[in-house]
């Protein structure tokens, strides 16, 4: 039995002169700080941006931009019912983070607590520990983008010499999944994928070739389709082409809504109507007109 003394936080606990104990119990922490979530009952213990509470989802955590003056804890969330705020949180976050949160259910315990994402039932397995550690090991070699290095060696000697290089194209462009992919993006979103150089399609795609309307959701679609060969390579499950399709839309769509806010509409003043005088009052309307190449004029008035 390790003893934590006074510390109740073991995500967050820090160990200046570790024994060789500790520095082994530490060093496994990796694999917790990227599997467990918080399991939310009230909410008054759950952070809104600083901890992982959200399943299936970004980091567990919004995407929606924080403001200076924001709710801070998953309880200014829920109604007084214990139920989450429906309306409160369509308004507040992006339709993203909205779906996510309201899709995730509510404990019945008294307090908030940790349980393991990785599994049905929140309990920690080494197995399914191991295998987050492997997938992160993989997205970590993965990710020494492979698509710069295309654009380098494209621009340096106008071919391609390695496989793995070569199957990035193929899976994300040219393969079946890919074509079908696409087919369903274009009826989504009415977005096509143009006509790309084998050598410099990386860099074409951030060029003029596309517009600025295109780009993301292109953009995001590689990255559904990449997200969906990996789940393929661990035996997970994996949205159907359909549904990656419509969430590569949808996710474009509202990172679009991020970086272009849309600006203040100033309001449209409207000239009052003619009003009949009250009862007692004498109301005279009058006008006038010039003309200045006749030099004439003319008014009018209406008692």
């Amino acid at each position: 039995m390790v003893k934590l003394g006074f510390h109740t936080d073991f995500v967050n606990l820090i160990k200046k002169r570790a024994s060789t104990t500790w520095r082994a119990i530490l060093a496994g922490r990796e694999s917790l700080q990227h599997g467990l979530i918080r399991r939310v009952c009230n909410g008054a213990s759950s952070e809104i941006w600083g901890h992982r509470w959200i399943s299936d989802h970004f980091g567990a955590r919004p995407i929606t931009p924080r403001q200076e003056e924001d709710m801070l804890n998953v309880s200014e969330l829920l109604t007084e019912n214990g139920t989450w705020n429906g309306e409160l949180i369509r308004n507040r976050f992006l339709p993203i983070d909205a779906q996510a949160i309201l899709r995730k259910p509510i404990g019945r315990n008294e307090q908030d607590f940790w349980v393991w994402d990785r599994e049905k039932f929140g309990v920690y397995t080494v197995k399914s520990a191991y295998k987050l550690l492997f997938e992160k090991k993989n997205e970590v070699a993965n990710s020494q983008q492979p698509a710069l290095r295309m654009m380098q060696s494209g621009r340096q000697s106008g071919s391609y010499k390695s496989p793995q290089e070569e199957s990035i194209r193929h899976f994300l462009l040219d393969c079946t999944v890919a074509k079908d992919f696409w087919s369903q993006t274009r009826l989504a979103a009415g977005v096509k994928i143009p006509s790309l150089q084998t050598t410099t399609w990386a860099s074409d795609l951030m060029s003029d070739i596309c517009t600025k309307r295109e780009q993301p959701v292109i953009l995001c679609g590689m990255w559904a389709l990449w997200m969906m060969r990996n789940k393929r390579r661990h035996g997970e499950q994996s949205m159907t082409i359909q549904q990656a399709a419509l969430w590569a839309r949808d996710t474009a769509f509202d990172l679009w809504q991020l970086v272009h806010k849309p600006e203040p509409r100033e309001p449209v003043s409207v000239a009052p109507g003619w009003k009949p005088p009250e009862s007692g009052w004498v109301k005279v309307n009058t006008d006038a007109a010039f003309h200045a190449g006749r030099k004439e004029g003319a008014t009018a008035s209406i008692i």
